[in-house]
């Protein structure tokens, strides 16, 4: 009679040397006919798709963060869908982003999908800094087997703590390609900047050992610029073990 409901509740574990089992939980939410209700990422990274696919896509951080929220999700004709959303903030070690007042942060999204790719817009305002924060985004893809993406943000203000704008700078930018080279093989890269001159590179191969099992072997690099870190340079590597049943 209202449509479907769909309910998902997601945990995350963490093992740290020396330390303790830490479980936190990640999302918990409910959707139906187009609403959703409960906490999660923030639509301004859902909305876009997060970035790549490659396990180390936020070394410049895209914006979302976990947040109580409500969104509802229109679709239309000839491939537009809009989104609009009221959202909480979350409060981390170093910055309360949590609205302070009466109002919340809003959240708006446009996208417009093709036959070869599709095109979308996200914008959301902090209603502690009053400040709006925009991306937008372009997919395409070629058959079933090649995809690319680029993507770009902007904030006014990179000196006020936004909830929206997480990069460092005005300005950042990601781009990546995913290539099917053999039916059980996918290469995946990224490229991201930032206008403080932070930059991060990396490259995985996503392996189909069998049904349900993926290997991704990745190797990460990212040069820090202007940012106070100890190290100017990091180079990372990594293998995930992924099993679906």
């Amino acid at each position: 009679m209202f449509g479907r409901l769909r309910t998902f509740i997601g945990f995350d574990n963490s093992l740290p040397e020396g330390g303790d089992s830490e479980t936190s939980l990640s999302d918990s939410y409910a959707e139906l006919n187009g609403f959703l209700f409960g906490a999660t990422s923030s639509q301004f990274d859902s909305w876009l798709n997060s970035a790549g696919r490659v396990i180390n896509d936020d070394v410049i951080s895209y914006g979302g963060r976990m947040t109580h929220q409500v969104s509802y999700t229109a679709d239309f004709r000839y491939g537009v869908s809009t989104i609009i959303g009221l959202e909480q903030g979350e409060e981390t070690e170093d910055q309360d982003y949590r609205t302070n007042g009466r109002m919340p942060h809003v959240v708006g999204g446009l996208k417009y999908r093709m036959g070869w790719g599709e095109f979308g817009a996200v914008i959301g305002r902090d209603s502690n800094t009053k400040e709006l924060v925009s991306k937008v985004r372009l997919d395409t893809w070629w058959g079933d087997d090649w995809s690319g993406f680029v993507m770009a943000g902007y904030q006014p203000d990179s000196e006020k703590p936004d909830f929206f704008g997480s990069w460092d700078g005005s300005y950042a930018g990601w781009a990546g390609v995913s290539a099917g080279l053999w039916p059980s093989i996918v290469i995946n890269s990224q490229v991201a900047y930032v206008e403080t001159g932070t930059y991060s590179l990396a490259l995985n191969m996503d392996y189909e050992l069998g049904p349900g099992i993926l290997i991704t072997p990745e190797i990460a690099y990212s040069s820090y610029g202007e940012d106070t870190y100890s190290a100017k340079d990091a180079l990372m590597g990594i293998v995930s073990f992924l099993v679906s049943f």
